[in-house]
């Protein structure tokens, strides 16, 4: 596990966390859409995400494979997408790695 904390469906599983304090590695997923998307089709889009998001089977597949389901708003996933690139671009940067 590549997480901070131990996930619940694998307890037995030690997370990094416990191992190298304060790492953490972890994957996330968002739907991106195309700039000056109009708001009416952008939140359409939202609502039917987190709508799907809400059924409990699909909750529960998630949480069954170590995920969590988040369904923010368009605004709140654009501020949490530009704190990961952040974080993450000195990284990046510092280790020479070049676009194709």
């Amino acid at each position: 596990m590549t997480s901070e904390k131990r996930l619940s469906p694998f307890p037995d599983l030690p997370a990094i966390g416990e191992i190298v304090p304060r790492f953490e590695s972890s994957a996330w997923f968002g739907v991106f859409a195309p700039a000056n998307l109009p708001d009416a089709i952008t939140d359409k889009l939202n609502a039917a995400i987190v709508t799907a998001l809400a059924e409990p089977k699909l909750r529960e597949q998630l949480k069954n494979e170590g995920a969590t389901s988040v369904g923010n708003t368009p605004k709140e996933f654009a501020a949490f997408a530009r704190e990961d690139i952040d974080r993450w671009a000195p990284l990046v940067k510092s280790s020479g790695a070049t676009p194709n």
